[in-house]
């Protein structure tokens, strides 16, 4: 399995990082936040409104119709994360099929722990990777899914 780290700083606000081949699974590949432990931060929400996406106590994040569009859902999240309790590392996932191919991928995005979106927040695309069905596993500063 690879292991890939990144860190603040490493992708522009609105871009990612593209990762293409992301193994999946027990000893597939691994994400690594240099800046510390991973976390998820539940939404206490249970429904999503316009610019608020619901974060699950897996850290999918499901979203109102109206978050229909790339920045959109990326607020959306990062708006979800913040509960008052978000911290640098707390981490949130979702899929959007941003080239209209009918091939989702799936986003991670990690918080920086500032409220506003910006250019230390991390976001990160695996490429023709579908959600349905796995869990993020989180382990200290590691995120795999299985």
């Amino acid at each position: 399995s690879d292991v890939i780290v990144v860190a603040h700083g490493d992708t522009y606000k609105w871009n990612w990082d593209n990762i293409k081949g992301f193994k999946l699974g027990t000893g597939g590949d691994k994400i690594s936040y240099s800046g510390g432990n991973l976390s998820i931060v539940q939404s206490s929400a249970s429904t999503a409104t316009a610019t608020s996406a619901v974060i699950s106590s897996k850290g999918i994040a499901t979203f109102h119709a109206n978050d229909d569009t790339f920045s959109e859902r990326i607020t959306a999240v990062n708006n979800g994360i913040n509960s008052g309790t978000e911290k640098a590392g707390a981490v949130a996932l979702f899929m959007f099929d941003a080239n209209m191919s009918n091939e989702p991928d799936s986003y991670v995005y990690i918080h920086d722990g500032v409220e506003a979106h910006n250019t230390n927040d991390i976001v990160i695309k695996l490429s023709n990777t579908d959600l349905t069905g796995l869990t993020p596993t989180l382990d200290g500063q590691y995120l795999t899914l299985v």
